[in-house]
């Protein structure tokens, strides 16, 4: 006030904002104290022209609905990740900074990197310059650009992995389980990359799926798709060894959670029907170590676990008769990862005798989120 007129900034404002009543212990710390004198004082502004309060947090969700009120905050700006407009412009303003060969087309570093925010975009640009460096170019290329945005997106590669030959040889099956269910189901997101290297928390090989464009809702036909892909990798296990492993276990907590999500929250079961059941959120003012309601009855909970059942259970089908179905190309896909280790789109496209068209998908919304790491032999790229 006695500097006025100014701006207050308050960054990080969850440190001091967060909602009051809502941790364990008393209510009576420092944190909620600084909360309860800094609404008062907002309060008191009102009166004083000239004093102009903003606040940045990337914990909106958390914040005391007090703090919230008009009056204190008037306005709330939200900063979303940005699309592939923005990205395409941010990648301009980055490769300013490093040389780059005319040639490359950034067009398509923006179309694969859905989720994206700046700094990962600044990061994208800085990781390529030193690949660059370190295979002695003199300027940034196509082929660094993406080998950055695979090591961002799904950690460094880990040659030095000790790997049997008995595990190695399943990954590669486990792997081509995945690509070839999602590749015969046109409603998946489609395939960017098949490796058996480990990279990031993958530790023994991943599959990875890439949208075409950023898309922000999912249909049903999609997600069972996802769900069928996403056992591609156990169905491969059974079928070519004739048992199965622990490498699903990251696939399976996936695929329950898909499952589970569409018969209580997105309403896609003719059984339960378009109702919310479970994941009951308490009032902000509530204890969390207070006794919850229980979301519903036990009648419902039986039926929402038949449903979760059938929906997993008929994935698993899906994929099983995919691969029954092709298990030529099963066969040589996991051939081929076993000599090269890391197959492109292009590559197998090439290998199994598959025009782009036929796997582009392009008239099917893919998924804009991020890429899940796991911490199993069948890690799927893709997540809700």
């Amino acid at each position: 006030r006695k500097n006025t007129p100014c701006l207050i900034f308050i960054d990080e404002i969850d440190a001091v904002g967060r909602s009051r009543f809502s941790g364990w212990g008393g209510g009576h710390d420092e944190r909620e104290q600084t909360l309860n004198a800094m609404l008062v004082e907002m309060d008191g502004l009102e009166s004083r022209a000239g004093v102009i309060v903003l606040a940045a947090t990337n914990r909106p969700d958390v914040l005391d609905p007090a703090l919230l009120r008009p009056g204190r905050f008037d306005r709330q700006v939200v900063m979303d990740l940005p699309d592939i407009t923005g990205r395409r412009k941010i990648l301009d303003l980055h490769v300013k900074k490093i040389k780059v060969d005319p040639a490359i087309d950034l067009d398509v570093i923006a179309r694969t990197t859905p989720g994206f925010s700046g700094a990962d975009l600044a990061n994208l640009c800085n990781e390529a310059a030193l690949l660059a460096a370190r295979r002695n170019r003199e300027m940034v290329v196509q082929d660094d650009l993406e080998e950055a945005r695979d090591k961002v997106s799904y950690g460094t590669e880990r040659r030095s992995r000790k790997i049997t030959e008995r595990e190695r040889r399943l990954t590669a099956y486990h792997e081509a389980g995945h690509a070839l269910v999602a590749l015969h189901n046109e409603h998946c997101t489609p395939v960017h990359k098949v490796t058996i290297i480990p990279r990031g928390q993958a530790y023994l090989g991943a599959t990875f799926t890439m949208p075409k464009e950023d898309v922000y809702t999912k249909s049903k036909l999609e997600l069972e798709a996802e769900m069928a892909m996403t056992m591609g990798g156990r169905a491969a296990e059974e079928l070519v060894i004739g048992d199965i492993t622990t490498g699903a276990s990251s696939d399976i907590n996936h695929l329950t959670s898909i499952a589970r999500r569409m018969v209580c929250i997105f309403g896609m079961s003719e059984k339960i029907g378009p109702a919310k059941c479970g994941d009951f959120q308490p009032h902000p003012h509530v204890r969390i170590d207070m006794p919850q309601q229980d979301p519903c009855s036990p009648e419902t909970a039986r039926e929402i676990d038949l449903e979760v059942r059938r929906l997993v259970m008929t994935a698993m089908n899906e994929a099983r008769e995919c691969l029954k179905l092709h298990r030529d190309e099963l066969e040589k896909l996991a051939q081929a990862l076993l000599e090269r280790e890391t197959l492109s789109i292009d590559e197998i496209n090439v290998l199994l005798g598959f025009t782009p068209e036929a796997t582009a998908h392009d008239d099917v919304p893919g998924e804009a989120k991020e890429i899940r790491p796991t911490t199993d032999a069948g890690s799927v790229g893709n997540s809700l």
